[in-house]
């Protein structure tokens, strides 16, 4: 008997109904016309019949391979199209990226399909039209702008939210746009809105004019927007183009509209140099009333910006009555300093310093936060010697002040000084306040290997009753790595603390030194039975980073892979990686464990296991490269791409 297709669907039914497997009825799909390409040994005809099987992981898989052909698959467009009213989203999502893959020749296609009555065919069809259109000739888009900009009008949202997105991806391209998208602004949607903005950006210079025009419409949200498009343009533009958009921004300074205040200082900040002229009003929007602050923290921001032409306008700010004009002021200020002459930075410091007497809270805090950017990127000798000479003595007062935020800027700030702040640190080690002790023990951290010396004192702070201190010491000698070498047996006893995140501390800080942390590797292996997760996972990133000399924990590594939390199994693959590279012997041991997590049902786990076997595995392995060949159907994004990476770095060429 002939067997035709429909007989065969029909026999096909009947079987899955009585209980064969999917993948039975995958692999029994008529085969149909033996020249076509073919993926996973399928040809197009035969995926675009299942994309309407009854089965989802059919359709899925389907929608998936179809993509995967890309540009090969121009015969399956009706079907793919047909498939963006499936039932089912992911099956919806996967066809439009495959539609987007082909690629110019399934325009026509989806024009046509931007007027079918389902809001959700039209929206799938708008986001694979985007695609298409951000690698799009002017040809092509000249020809799909008109029906990106007349959805912009559709009844449903997410089309309307869609269409301007795509014509984003069009850029400078979609230039016809421009007068629906100015329209868009006006929609009562607030994405709608923004992203008309991102598209009237994108479309870049050739939008000013008509950006210009509409100015002055009496709708604050419109106005809020456009001064936000031509920030966009703005960015980047030449003298020319800021003295044309400038005026206008200063103008939006000024208006009634808190959105169009706080979006035209933002503005102006993206223009940065070139908004020189804006400074005075920029200054005076350190003043302004807006409630949410929005404003003034743009203000301050663009000021910051423009740079060393506002540094005069900013210091004579400093001593405005208003605490919240000093503060904002402050903050452009750490921003300005570091970039200023010697001269200037130094005025400007000595100018800082007193403030870090001041009552309020905030602007001591905002000082000392000025202060510790400063110090951070300021390498200038004679810079750095105003800081150590005039800063370093404040900031060690302030490092008792009453405000947290003071003290701990403070710290920083001492610790980017450098190690002339040192022995004054390691003395304040001593302070009866816990706080301060704690402020001292984050600025040695951020010291480093330079903090050296401090170690004894912080081995004794281990002991300590008081948790917080305790386990500010375990990060600082972390922090400070395998300088801290002599620390490794108080850590040891740090590990078994009752206090979970000592615990957690401790076996970063161990992890921290490296190979030098050899001797912690029982105690270590040890833990790696801890009731915590985050601890098992702390030790196990612990293992892999000590290297070489953690093989011995190789075991018990392995069993963890089974670990019921899916954070610690990532982190154990990755262990295993490392270990392995340090020791290529071991990779026979380890691999056949990352093959079989494989399967794990974490995506993360998977990508992790996937990308290990690629970094540890032989070229023309073939146990690996056929454990990883599945994956490239994976659901998963990062799993396909992990799966793809180490295939291609295994396979024989």
């Amino acid at each position: 008997m002939k067997l035709t297709l429909r007989t065969f669907q029909l026999m096909m039914l009947i079987s899955i109904s009585c209980g064969q497997s999917l993948a039975w009825a995958q692999e029994n799909v008529p085969k149909k016309t033996v020249g076509e390409e073919r993926y996973k040994g399928k040809t197009v005809s035969q995926w675009t019949l299942l994309l309407k099987d009854k089965d989802v992981k059919v359709r899925k898989n389907a929608a998936e391979a179809l993509r995967r052909m890309g540009l090969k698959m121009e015969s399956a467009i009706p079907s793919l199209i047909e498939a963006l009213q499936d039932k089912d989203e992911g099956v919806r999502e996967t066809a439009t990226v495959a539609l987007g893959e082909i690629g110019p020749h399934a325009i026509p296609g989806l024009l046509e399909t931007l007027k079918d009555k389902a809001e959700v065919v039209r929206c799938h069809a708008i986001i694979a039209i985007g695609e298409i259109g951000r690698n799009a000739d002017p040809a092509l888009a000249n020809k799909i702008t008109p029906w990106l900009a007349a959805a912009l009008n559709d009844s449903d949202l997410l089309v309307r939210r869609n269409s301007a997105n795509a014509i984003a991806k069009l850029g400078s391209k979609a230039g016809q746009a421009i007068p629906r998208l100015i329209e868009a602004l006006k929609d009562n949607d607030d994405f709608v809105r923004g992203n008309a903005t991102h598209a009237l950006g994108e479309i870049g210079l050739q939008a000013i004019p008509e950006l210009l025009k509409a100015f002055k419409d009496s709708n604050g949200v419109v106005r809020s927007h456009l001064v936000v498009a031509i920030g966009e343009i703005a960015q980047n533009a030449d003298i020319a183009l800021a003295n044309k958009t400038v005026p206008w921004l200063i103008e939006g300074l000024k208006d009634n509209d808190d959105f169009a205040r706080r979006n035209s200082a933002m503005a102006l900040a993206k223009v940065g140099p070139n908004a020189t002229k804006a400074i005075p009003e920029l200054l005076d929007a350190l003043k302004d009333k807006d409630e949410k602050e929005e404003v003034r923290e743009n203000a301050a921001l663009a000021l910051a910006k423009i740079g060393r032409k506002s540094l005069p306008g900013l210091l004579a700010a400093i001593n405005e009555k208003d605490i919240f004009v000093r503060c904002h002021t402050v903050e452009a200020l750490g921003k300005v300093v570091p970039i200023a002459t010697p001269s200037e930075a130094k005025n400007a410091i000595l100018v800082l310093i007193p403030a870090l007497k001041e009552e309020d809270d905030n602007l001591r805090a905002d000082v000392a936060i000025a202060l510790e950017e400063i110090s951070r990127k300021t390498r200038i000798p004679s810079i750095r010697a105003t800081l150590i000479d005039k800063a370093m003595p404040e900031l060690l007062i302030a490092l008792k002040d009453r405000n947290e935020d003071v003290r701990i800027s403070s710290a920083l700030a001492l610790a980017n000084i450098g190690p002339e702040a040192l022995p004054a640190l390691i003395e304040t080690l001593k302070d009866k306040e816990g706080v301060v002790r704690i402020a001292a023990m984050l600025a040695l951290g951020e010291l480093g290997p330079k903090a050296a010396k401090a170690v004894p004192k912080l081995i004794d702070l281990l002991k300590n009753s008081d948790a917080d201190l305790c386990e500010s010491a375990v990060i600082a000698l972390g922090k400070i790595g395998p300088a801290a070498e002599e620390a490794i047996p108080a850590l040891l006893e740090t590990l078994n603390d009752n206090n979970e995140s000592i615990r957690m501390k401790s076996a970063r800080a161990l992890g921290a030194m490296g190979l030098k942390a050899g001797a912690a590797i029982p105690a270590l292996i040890k833990s790696l039975q801890d009731e915590d997760n985050y601890v098992r996972a702390d030790v196990a990133t612990a293992l892999g980073q000590i290297g070489a000399k953690a093989a011995k924990a190789i075991p018990k590594l392995l069993e963890l892979l089974a670990d019921p939390d899916y954070d610690v199994r990532a982190v154990v693959v990755v262990a295993l990686k490392s270990i392995a590279r340090a020791v290529p012997s071991h990779t026979i041991t380890v691999i056949p464990g990352l093959i079989k997590v494989l399967k794990d049902k974490n995506q993360s786990v998977r990508a992790e296991a996937a990308s290990a076997l690629g970094q540890i595995g032989s070229r023309g392995d073939k146990l690996i490269i056929n454990a990883l060949t599945p994956l490239l159907l994976d659901q998963h994004d990062s799993v396909r791409k992990a799966a793809e990476r180490s295939l291609e770095t295994l396979r024989v060429k």
